[in-house]
């Protein structure tokens, strides 16, 4: 599967994924209003996907979390096990972690 930058379509109830977005919605650009998700390879499926989307490889992943990062920085609860407790600013590396086994999760 590859990971795909897409935005939302409008429909007739709302704001929707494209339909050839199998898994969507992770990790908004509120600069540009894109998502990421996840679109089987093109040998995979029997449908089109526009020639314009784009789609990122691991590290393009991490690089445009870090880019949103640096002017809306991601936020983690103080305590892992109460997601009630005080948010703070995560850290460059803890972002690059968080993109990397996000990405990980999906190739294992």
């Amino acid at each position: 599967m590859a990971v795909a930058e897409y935005k939302l379509h409008k429909s007739g109830r709302g704001m929707k994924a494209p339909d050839w977005v199998d898994d969507g919605g992770y990790w908004g650009n509120p600069a540009d209003h894109t998502m990421l998700g996840w679109v089987p390879a093109e040998a995979d499926r029997d449908y089109w996907v526009p020639d314009t989307v784009s789609t990122l490889t691991r590290a393009e992943v991490i690089t445009r979390a870090t880019t949103i990062h640096a002017s809306v920085p991601y936020q983690k609860a103080t305590d892992e096990n109460d997601p009630t407790s005080e948010r703070i600013n995560m850290t460059v590396a803890e972002v690059e972690t968080v993109m990397g086994n996000w990405y990980d999760n999906f190739h294992a």
